[in-house]
């Protein structure tokens, strides 16, 4: 079971995300990074197939 409280920051759920897709089986091209993205967050490939992904974390809690 996740808590996904104890995200408790952007940082944190990039890292999350990137570790969930790599079990998943995905390979991550680009990482998260700081600083400016250019509204790209994750390059991941799955066989021949690229996903950009763009994260957003918010805390409503």
């Amino acid at each position: 079971m996740i808590d996904f409280t104890e995200i408790s920051d952007g940082d944190g759920w990039e890292a999350f995300c990137r570790d969930y897709l790599i079990a998943l089986g995905l390979v991550v091209e680009i990482p998260p990074a700081r600083g400016p993205d250019g509204g790209m967050d994750l390059l991941v490939r799955e066989q021949l197939e690229r996903f950009s992904i763009i994260l957003v974390h918010s805390r409503t809690i």
